[in-house]
């Protein structure tokens, strides 16, 4: 056979391999949304009740509920309470579960209107301690009920929490729980109108609590956003919009940090990130816009990351959307993200946990007063793919001959006439290398240390 031939059949071949690949990690929404399959799960399907207020999965594939009537769990085919004996539930499936927390060693702690819950899966349920904050913590505020909310853990294994059940009009401040001493200490933010300032003044009220990747504590408050600072036992104050003192303009409404390390801080006009370097704000990404209390506002709560590098969140509050990061700044957004077709009765009530995205194809999200919702994306054969490069339409008179997809979404094709081609597989931009003097590589890899080799 001629090499000419050969070649030929080489290239369609290699083009088929890259069909594959791109729809392995292919974006999920190409799907058409009538294909979706949505189902609802309410109490007729074993939820203890229609009105759920946080979700998560934990480290051994568990997705756990909470509701205002107890703690739910669902191991792929049935929601379940924790039971002594049928009919039997647990207290913590019977009370009002406001936040669920894995911890490092695969413990769950459970935040309810009555306390905060240690829950270990694989001990006997009698295992299950129940802790109060006003039998360690002595004021007139400790003896009202005791709502546990958003907890997180920090660098030094301490558990922190918003004690606030916006429902029911309660407010407590934060706490704190040494799980080694099993005590309570609360923790006071301060407010302040000026920026990176320790806080002095009027008490803040916490709106979200959120422990990153290093282990620094970040707190949203109706002011701003505050860190934690270890060594001073004290926070330091960042201001959206220094000076304005007009209600809700300088309000966080939710801490997210995505694989890039953006820290995302959500406010009225949009979605924004928060630069940890310079203690400054991005510009807010106004993602949908509706007539608020104080004109045009666009809020967003409830952001998760997919596994492709996706943020999907709730917005303004009863839509939800994807979108992706700029691939070269991460921490801006491309403003043409995909919307969700408009899935009736999602929830209103602003719950700060009430989204879960297990992977790109699998999103739950509660309805108001209606249980459980589950999307399920078919996955997409095939798409065409189109980088943003001159002579793109050139490889049809070309050759493909290698191909290499590493681990942070780049697919790496070499072909004969074109160059190399780095293709970025989330957001499309692709850029042509000239690596070998000849223009031709034949193979890639990668080593151990992550270093690409042709």
């Amino acid at each position: 056979m001629k090499p000419y031939h050969i070649y030929r059949k080489l290239k369609r071949l290699y083009l088929f391999i890259v069909c594959l690949i791109i729809a392995f990690f292919s974006t999920v929404l190409s799907a058409q949304p009538e294909n979706w399959n949505i189902r609802y799960y309410t109490a007729e399907d074993g939820l203890s009740s229609n009105h759920i207020i946080c979700i998560i999965k934990d480290s051994r594939g568990m997705i756990w509920v909470g509701a205002d009537n107890g703690l739910n769990r669902f191991d792929g085919y049935s929601f379940t309470q924790l039971e002594y004996a049928p009919g039997q539930n647990h207290l913590v499936s019977t009370i009002k579960v406001l936040s669920i927390y894995e911890d490092g060693d695969s413990v769950m702690w459970i935040g309810t209107s009555d306390g905060l819950f240690r829950y270990d899966p694989i001990e006997p349920l009698d295992s299950i301690r129940q802790y109060r904050y006003r039998e360690t913590v002595h004021d007139n505020v400790m003896q009202q009920p005791q709502p546990v909310n958003r907890i997180c853990e920090d660098r030094n294994g301490l558990l922190w929490m918003n004690c606030a059940d916006v429902d029911e009009g309660m407010l407590t401040g934060m706490m704190t729980f040494d799980k080694n001493n099993e005590t309570f200490t609360r923790k006071r933010v301060y407010g302040t109108a000026d920026e990176h300032e320790v806080h002095t003044g009027e008490e803040e009220v916490i709106v979200d609590t959120y422990c990153d990747r290093e282990g620094t504590l970040w707190v949203s408050t109706a002011s701003g956003l505050s860190k934690y600072i270890y060594e001073e036992d004290a926070f330091v104050n960042y201001v959206p919009y220094p000076g304005n003192s007009k209600p809700q303009v300088n309000l966080v409404l939710y801490l997210y940090e995505d694989s890039y390390g953006n820290l995302w801080t959500p406010g009225i006009y949009g979605l924004r990130a928060f630069d940890r370097k310079t203690g400054k704000f991005t510009d807010p990404v106004a993602l949908q816009e509706y007539e608020g209390m104080i004109g045009m506002q666009s809020a967003a709560y409830s952001i998760r990351e997919d596994r492709d590098g996706y943020l999907w969140m709730r917005v303004n509050p009863i839509n939800l959307a994807r979108f992706r990061p700029d691939s070269v700044n991460r921490n801006k957004l491309v403003n043409r993200g995909q919307w969700i077709p408009e899935i009736p009765n999602i929830s209103t009530n602003d719950q700060l946990n009430a989204l879960l995205v297990e992977n790109p194809y699998s999103v739950w999200m509660p309805l108001s007063d209606r249980g459980l919702c589950h999307i399920t994306i078919p996955r997409s054969n095939f798409r065409s793919i189109e980088p943003k490069i001159a002579g793109w339409n050139q490889l049809e008179d070309s050759y493909v001959i290698g191909l290499f997809a590493d681990s942070i979404h780049t697919l790496w094709i070499s072909t004969m006439g074109l160059g190399t081609i780095q293709y970025n597989m989330i957001s499309g931009d692709a850029e042509v290398h000239s690596i070998m003097s000849h223009g031709m590589v034949n193979a890639i890899d990668t080593d151990a240390a992550g270093n690409l080799w042709f």
